[in-house]
Formats: C-alpha cells, sequence, structure tokens
C-alpha cells in the first residue's frame, strides 16, 4: 500500500480475505507560506482521483494476517488499524520517518516504502502473476507499473534463456 493509503485505512475495510483500499491520507497547508498544517482522508485512492472505480481489494496472506493481528493489538480505541495511543491516526509522514529509522537499525538498504512496494511487485512477477492481476493489487496503471516497478529485464531474460536452451534441440 501506498504512505497514505495505509494511514487512512480503518479496521471496517479489513474482511476476512481482503483489505479494501479506498481512500487516502493527504496533508493540506491552509496558506502559502505552508502553515496550518491538516491531515485530511480523501475518500478515493491516488490513482483513482480522475478514474473512480471503487478501490482496490489486497488479498490477506498469512504473513499480512499476522500483522494485522498485531495493529489490532495497539493500545486506544480508534476506527483507524494504524494509530497512537490515544486513538489518532498515524500520520503518514511520521510512519515514513519511523520506517526509514527502523530499516536503518536493522541495516536494511531498503528505506522508504515506495522500495517495499517495488521488490512486492517484483515478487509477483516471479511467482508469475500477469501484470493487469499486478496492476490491481497495487492500484497502478499498466504503464505506470511497467515505467516505475516493473525491473523485470533480467528476470525476463533468464526466463527467455531457459525457454531457449530447452527448445535448442527442436527444429525452428
Amino acid at each position: 500500500m501506498r504512505l497514505g493509503e495505509l494511514a487512512a485505512l480503518r479496521k471496517s475495510d479489513v474482511g476476512d480475505d481482503y483489505i479494501w483500499v479506498h481512500r487516502q491520507q493527504v496533508v493540506v497547508f491552509e496558506d502559502e507560506r505552508c502553515r496550518n498544517r491538516q491531515i485530511k482522508d480523501l475518500e478515493y485512492t491516488k490513482n483513482e482521483k480522475e478514474n473512480p472505480k471503487g478501490g482496490i481489494l489486497i488479498p490477506i496472506t498469512e504473513n499480512c494476517r499476522t500483522a494485522l493481528h498485531m495493529a489490532n493489538e495497539i493500545p486506544g480505541e480508534s476506527e483507524y488499524l494504524f494509530h497512537h495511543p490515544n486513538g489518532k491516526p498515524i500520520v503518514k509522514d511520521s510512519y515514513e520517518y519511523y520506517l526509514r529509522r527502523r530499516c536503518k537499525a536493522l541495516e536494511i538498504g531498503i528505506s522508504h516504502n515506495h522500495a517495499f512496494r517495488v521488490v512486492f511487485n517484483t515478487i509477483l512477477i516471479e511467482a508469475g502473476v500477469d501484470c493487469n492481476e499486478r496492476c490491481l493489487v497495487l492500484g497502478h496503471s499498466i504503464q505506470t507499473n511497467e515505467r516505475n516497478y516493473s525491473f523485470s529485464d533480467l528476470i525476463n531474460a533468464e526466463r527467455v534463456k531457459e525457454t531457449l536452451n530447452l527448445n535448442s534441440g527442436k527444429s525452428a
């Protein structure tokens, strides 16, 4: 999920088998000097502002189910899945700073959410998930996915090589 989608996620968006992503958190400034910052939830995802489709469904895997269970154990009452003990939702910018610090402490080279989305897309490519299905889960257009998320040239080159090697004894 994108940072803004993660921060805006509510407990009611989590079903038995899927997470329904259909809103995003944005930071809005009331004046030109960037003062009076306000956090708002918009009722559409980044890619659906001009072309609403009702959100996206993200399948819940066993690892995801474990993370969701841990999120439900966060102290405090809130409609938001990820929240502070006082019930207020996390702010996407704060989450990004926290993620960067944790990755650095764990000596993980990835330090921002976008990189995790790229890796997830690569895992889906390696699993043989076609581009349309990857776009449905990640909430991208095909063009955006191929341009910004699909660093699969090496993977595809290896598949072509394997196919050619398997068929090298057959006539062309």
